[in-house]
């Protein structure tokens, strides 16, 4: 049914690309990027991420609390999302390695 909509002009829209996240037990599970692979796949269209990496979810937090970036600092446990998004928002980052991320 996905695809029906998409052939109609429907946006493939997804919160994140991740492949993978720590689960409630800490085991690693399937991601969003994962679940929404087989959909772009078959339809032949790429998701809009709202979510990090992207920008858009950063710079909408900032303006709705009335903070400015450069008193701001996101910190993550993942460097292909979390430390991307902050940078291309040109936020101070800090990566930890308590997930996904290792040395």
């Amino acid at each position: 049914m996905a695809i029906s909509f998409l052939d109609q002009g429907a946006r493939l829209v997804a919160t994140n690309p991740d492949q993978t996240h720590r689960g409630l037990s800490g085991e690693k599970e399937p991601g969003c990027g994962s679940l929404v692979l087989p959909i772009e796949t078959a339809a032949r269209k790429k998701a809009f991420f709202v979510g990090k990496p992207s920008p858009l979810l950063l710079q909408s937090g900032l303006r709705r609390l009335g903070v400015p970036k450069d008193s701001t600092v996101i910190i993550g446990d993942r460097m292909d999302t979390d430390v991307v998004a902050g940078v291309s928002a040109q936020m101070d980052t800090v990566l930890v390695y308590t997930g996904v991320t290792r040395h």
